[in-house]
Order: structure tokens, then C-alpha cells, then sequence
């Protein structure tokens, strides 16, 4: 559908929902009231290649349903400038971590007991996630409640404990980090967090 200037700028219109332009390249468009210029502005979101026409729509029609519910609930893009990575499919920027790790190790600037650990604790964590259902979310939904969730399922339900708990607790603020260091989320939901383990390590002392 395409929209008149006229249209464009009627005033108490907040947004006009997204839908997919199929042309040479594929776009998610939709118009968003700009707080600063006082007038809806369109935006777009490109819609990646894939090798299924099916596949793709689907992606798309994906993409529609995250971008809708969010204008519904007044999330404004122009007051978000940074957030060009959100709607990424967690997975695949999980996988570009687990690729990060891999090359580090090889370059030598990470040692192997640090990989293998983070390599697989990323793998229980998205185990986790496709047992609830929530393999396919998007980058923006990795939050805290999802966090605390998990870390709960490990402690209460897999009955790790305290100390391996807070491991887990502490690799998911390095995660966060790097997912905030490549635009994937605009704040890191591992904050708030804190140790659980209140056991403090025994000394033994020696008498020679």
C-alpha cells in the first residue's frame, strides 16, 4: 500500500502498521510518528535473503507481528536510534558469539578451558530455550525476566548448585555484554543480578 503525502501528515495518527514490500529488495515499511520533525516518517526494515520464497515470507511476516505489537504498545524508533539489530533472531547471534569464541581460541587469546566452558554453557542455555518453546525469539526479548527463568530452571529444576548457578549467572553478563557491544540489545538485562552462593571457602590449615 502506498501512502499520500496528505495522509503522511495527519497529526493525531501515532503510526501506520507495517506490511512487506516484495521488490528487489525486500522491506518491512511502515510510518511512525517523528516527535522531532512533528510528522509521520516511514521506516523500513530489510528483509534478509533466503533460499525459500516460503521461508523468507515467513520471516517477514514474523518481523510484521514483532514490529506491530511494539508500535501498539508505543515503542517509537526515532526515539531509538540504536536499536538496528533487535529484530535478529537470538540463535544467530548466539552463533556468531560461539564463532567469536572459536577464533579467539585459535588466535591464542583465550584459553581452552574458558572456550570449552562458554562453549558449553551457551549450548545448555539454548537447550533451555528450545524446551520452552523460545528458539526462535528476536534479540530485543532476551530480558531479564527470561534470565531469571532460566537461572531458576538450573537451580530449582536441574538442581545445580549455588556456585554453579552463579557461574551460569556470570557468563550470561559476558554474553550480554557482547550482545550490547554488537547492537543485538540497547541494555543489558544481567544487572540486576547477584550472587546466591553465600558458602565461603574453607582453609585447612597444615601442621608440619
Amino acid at each position: 500500500m502506498q501512502y499520500s503525502q496528505k495522509t503522511k501528515n495527519i497529526p493525531l495518527v501515532d503510526y501506520i502498521p507495517a506490511e512487506l514490500h516484495e521488490n528487489n529488495t525486500w522491506e518491512i515499511v511502515y510510518y511512525v510518528f517523528n516527535p522531532f520533525e512533528q510528522k509521520l516518517k516511514r521506516k523500513r526494515n530489510r528483509v534478509k535473503p533466503l533460499q525459500s520464497i516460503t521461508q523468507r515470507r515467513k520471516l517477514a511476516k514474523r518481523m510484521i507481528v514483532e514490529i506491530n505489537n511494539r508500535l501498539l504498545y508505543g515503542w517509537n524508533p526515532f526515539m531509538d536510534a540504536d536499536k538496528v539489530k533487535e529484530f535478529t533472531k537470538l540463535k544467530d547471534a548466539f552463533t556468531l558469539f560461539k564463532k567469536h569464541l572459536e577464533i579467539e581460541f585459535k588466535d591464542g587469546n583465550l584459553r581452552f578451558d574458558t572456550h570449552k566452558t562458554y562453549s558449553s554453557r551457551i549450548t545448555v542455555i539454548q537447550r533451555y530455550l528450545v524446551s520452552v518453546g523460545k528458539n526462535d525469539i528476536l534479540c530485543y526479548k532476551f530480558n531479564s525476566a527470561l534470565i531469571s527463568d532460566f537461572l531458576d530452571y538450573m537451580r530449582y529444576e536441574k538442581r545445580v548448585s549455588a556456585r554453579t548457578r552463579d557461574n551460569y549467572m556470570t557468563f550470561i553478563k559476558t554474553l550480554c555484554n557482547f550482545l550490547l557491544q554488537k547492537k543485538f540489545i540497547t541494555a543489558n538485562p544481567s544487572l540486576t543480578f547477584k550472587k546466591t552462593n553465600k558458602k565461603k571457602n574453607s582453609r585447612v590449615i597444615i601442621n608440619l
